[in-house]
């Protein structure tokens, strides 16, 4: 009886011993996770992606500008983008003529007879040739997946000029083409919701602040015999006359995608 109680628990010993080597083989031979032949392959979520690589997007609130457009975005990774717009301004920007009375102080030094309230609330629009532009670049904080929020930080700026006719003479009121240049710098945050399909969606909403740059051509005064009275005129000089004005930013902004 000892014997064959002596033979069982070596017997026990010997298939423990053969268990833990088949194990330490196992560990061995086993292809690392990371390898091509792994079972498992690490990545970050930011390497990996199933959202579009190019959108169209449309931004109904640029209509509130008097600007029709639309912007392409580039996906250079999952984490990175680059959006470039082309549009046209077709009116004058009434968002602007209401915050011109607050700014118009707020130029650089040089001097105009003509400040920007003059042009641009008493000015006659003009349609012009002259496009609407727009690029920038946006960060996806975690990527940009399909069915997902994604939260990101976008800078661009912007470019467009509108054409007034103003009146620069009194007595036959004689009036002046003036162009006036726009250069917005925009910083916002937002989130984008793609959603899955043949054709993506994506809907961005966003908030943020920026500069306008607005420049024009400084007028001075000048004064005319007519019929034996004298008359002042302005006179469009080559000097430029440059307005800094603050901007707030929220919106909605649609997009399809491939």
């Amino acid at each position: 009886m000892r014997a064959l109680f002596s033979i069982s628990f070596l017997f026990c010993c010997l298939l423990l011993n053969a268990q833990g080597t088949s194990n330490e083989m196992d560990n061995i031979y086993t292809p690392p996770s990371a390898s091509i032949a792994g079972s498992e392959r690490t990545s970050s979520k930011g390497d990996i992606s199933d959202g579009p690589k190019n959108i169209i997007k449309f931004s109904p609130f640029l209509l509130s500008r008097s600007i029709i457009a639309l912007e392409y975005e580039r996906f250079i990774n999952n984490n990175f983008s680059a959006r470039a717009g082309l549009g046209y301004s077709y009116n004058r920007d009434y968002v602007y003529l209401l915050s011109t009375d607050a700014f118009y102080d707020l130029q650089s030094p040089v001097k105009s007879s003509l400040n920007l309230q003059d042009i641009v609330v008493q000015g006659t629009f003009l349609p012009n040739s002259s496009p609407y532009l727009s690029a920038g670049l946006r960060l996806y904080y975690d990527g940009f997946s399909k069915d997902e929020f994604n939260s990101y930080f976008d800078i661009n700026s912007r470019f467009y000029t509108n054409t007034y006719d103003v009146i620069t003479s009194a007595y036959n009121y004689g009036t002046t083409k003036v162009d006036l240049q726009s250069t917005v710098l925009n910083m916002s945050w937002g989130f984008s919701s793609c959603t899955s399909g043949k054709i993506p969606s994506s809907h961005d909403f966003y908030i943020g602040f920026g500069m306008r740059i607005a420049s024009f051509p400084a007028f001075k005064e000048a004064y005319i015999d007519v019929n034996g009275s004298t008359e002042t005129i302005n006179v469009a000089t080559s000097e430029k006359i440059v307005v800094y004005s603050p901007t707030i930013l929220f919106g909605y902004t649609l997009g399809i995608g491939w």
